[in-house]
């Protein structure tokens, strides 16, 4: 395994590599950081090399007030133009799904087939339901209001509300790198992603692009699920149901990465 730092736009990107062979790069979500993927990472390096990295101002990456998702995207496509073999897999779990949807539409030379992990495209509003909806009007309204903490707040409650018996307990200095990490996703990716449009993806292009669309079993009724659904069926697609909840592929690794890797070996 290699740890090492990048320059991306004069700010350091934490990135992790390990194995070799066909590259598959994984972007992960809020609040979390490349650990979250350690073990998924470990297995799937037994076949593949495989990418992991902090997201600007995560965790090990240095801070970086451009938090937009179009900046990240190109994070990412920078890490596979430097570090890939070849058009690389790419999974992206919750808010990182948002970056791969739009990293698989904009850079098919580089992505061969992307893995759209209960990504969070609430632009697809008829698919929740009035209490999730006054959430997400309530969840603006504090963003806008600066109180960064009691939003957060909300945001955590709402994941714990739908119980994960394969959730993961995690160590003290953990939930407060992901405390802080939070913070920076409510601050500043968060509201992009609450008035994101429909129109910031090319749907005739996504169309193009062999997507595989995944929610877990026990997270199926979470609002990121369900705008995942809707997403696949934007685009005439399957949607596969996983074991696990919305944190399946740290709380489950073994079998997302059987899953992963008998998916890849099968199409």
């Amino acid at each position: 395994m290699e740890e090492f730092y990048t320059n991306r736009e004069g700010r350091k990107l934490f990135v992790r590599r390990e194995g070799e062979g066909e590259t598959i790069l994984l972007i992960h979500g809020a609040m979390v950081d490349a650990d979250f993927y350690a073990d998924l990472s470990k297995i799937l390096s037994r076949r593949y090399q495989v990418i992991t990295y902090d997201r600007r101002a995560y965790s090990r990456s240095e801070d970086c007030e451009d938090a937009s998702l179009t900046s990240q995207v190109e994070d990412a496509a920078e890490l596979l133009k430097a570090y890939g073999s070849g058009r690389a897999v790419v999974v992206g779990c919750s808010a990182g799904a948002l970056i791969a949807l739009k990293l698989a539409e904009r850079y098919p030379e580089l992505v061969r087939r992307t893995y759209i992990d209960e990504a969070p495209l609430i632009f697809f509003s008829d698919a929740l339901n009035e209490e999730e909806k006054q959430w997400l009007s309530e969840m603006s309204e504090l963003v806008d209001a600066g109180k960064v903490r009691k939003a957060l707040m909300k945001f955590i409650i709402v994941f714990a509300s739908i119980p994960d018996p394969h959730a993961r307990i995690l160590p003290p200095e953990m939930v407060d790198q992901q405390m802080k990490n939070g913070n920076v996703y409510i601050a500043r990716e968060y509201p992009e992603q609450f008035r994101l449009r429909e129109d910031f993806y090319d749907w005739e292009q996504l169309a193009q692009r062999d997507i595989v669309w995944l929610i877990g079993d026990t997270s199926k009724d979470l609002y990121a699920a369900k705008t995942t659904k809707a997403a696949a069926a934007r685009l005439d697609q399957s949607v596969f149901c996983i074991g696990g909840g919305h944190n399946a592929a740290r709380d489950l690794p073994e079998e997302f990465a059987c899953f992963l890797c008998g998916h890849l070996q099968l199409h």
